[in-house]
């Protein structure tokens, strides 16, 4: 029912402006906008006086059409649409069509510019009105008849003159802002929600980083670690080094500021190469940062991470999967390096 040409989007106002200096600014290019685009407008004034008993009313713009033989009443809003700007406007078109009666045969026409509008709130607002109004060009030409359809300038037409006119109003504060919020819209990520916290900190600890640390060895436990004489697990939390993870969260209960969390997994003695054996290692550290977290492989250097993640999240069992592959490959490689070299040096 509602059709998607039925739009308000007519300006693009900042929060500094207010509705008189858009007027002051825009009245000569809306009048010659105007004049240009529809034969026969007449500028009539602006701010123009009325009264409804001891009250006082201004119009924003009036203008007189000399083809329709009507007054044409604009309205400029700064903010978005509301529905009782409706009621003002039949209450203008009223007192219009009432002081002009001898000069105007047929009934004024208004037109309402607003920023923004619910489509909804705006076909109730106007449901009811039998005086020719719009809020959009859709509104407009639905209350004209068909053979002066077009003789208005449409929304767009006037939308594009008042932004490019507005536009010369910014300050460049003002022209920074809007590029830095493009540039924000275009990043589409998820916003921050929380920040590195004491309680944060343990959830990651038991639920995160020791699932990961429980995946790595779930992985190796019954393939890789056989093949070796000893298995080490050790823990870190920043300098303090642990041989169970027991230990490593004891500490972070004592100091819950902590940003670092290590895990190593060392295998010494492969046993096949006797006295040329050699040892291999395996780990990963978290880093705790203000505002997110991040697995990192324990040799990485420069902020170098494998996932990095916001305190509301928590990684994905594919990417957890993906790490403990990347670990058990580079087990792999080491014991495959090893073992060449020491073929390599048997010849």
């Amino acid at each position: 029912m509602f059709k998607d040409p039925f739009k308000l989007e007519f300006i693009a106002l900042g929060a500094e402006a207010k509705e008189r200096d858009l007027e002051d600014a825009l009245m000569t290019h809306i009048t010659k906008l105007l004049l240009e685009l529809g034969e026969g407008f007449t500028f009539k004034a602006r701010q123009f006086r009325l009264y409804a008993g001891e009250k006082e009313y201004r119009l924003d713009l009036l203008f007189y059409h000399t083809k329709l033989r009507c007054y044409i009443v604009v309205e400029l809003k700064i903010g978005d649409f509301k529905p009782e700007y409706v009621g003002k406007m039949n209450l203008y078109l009223g007192l219009v069509d009432d002081h002009f009666r001898d000069e105007s045969p047929e009934p004024s026409i208004g037109l309402i510019l607003c920023k923004t509008k619910d489509n909804f709130v705006a076909e109730y607002a106007l449901r009811d009105t039998n005086k020719p109004m719009g809020i959009a060009e859709y509104r407009i030409h639905e209350h004209l008849p068909a053979d002066i359809k077009g003789t208005l300038p449409s929304v767009e037409e006037i939308q594009a003159e008042m932004e490019k006119e507005y536009e010369e109003l910014k300050n460049p504060s003002e022209k920074k802002l809007d590029r830095i919020k493009e540039l924000a819209k275009k990043l589409q990520s998820e916003k921050i929600t929380e920040k590195k916290n004491d309680e944060k900190s343990l959830y990651l600890l038991r639920n995160v980083f020791h699932v990961q640390q429980q995946m790595l060895w779930t992985a190796i436990k019954d393939d890789v670690a056989p093949m070796f004489q000893t298995v080490i697990h050790s823990w870190r939390v920043e300098n303090y080094g642990f041989d169970s993870f027991q230990g490593a969260e004891q500490q972070l209960l004592k100091h819950p500021s902590s940003h670092e969390f290590y895990y190593e997994l060392r295998l010494e003695g492969f046993l096949d190469a006797g006295v040329n054996t050699f040892n291999c290692y395996a780990g990963f550290k978290f880093y705790l940062d203000y505002y997110h977290y991040q697995a990192q492989d324990r040799h990485s250097q420069g902020g170098k991470y494998i996932y990095k993640k916001l305190y509301h999240q928590n990684p994905t069992h594919e990417e957890m999967t993906d790490l403990v592959e990347q670990y058990k490959m580079d087990l792999l490689n080491q014991i495959e390096e090893n073992l060449e070299r020491i073929t390599k040096e048997g010849k």
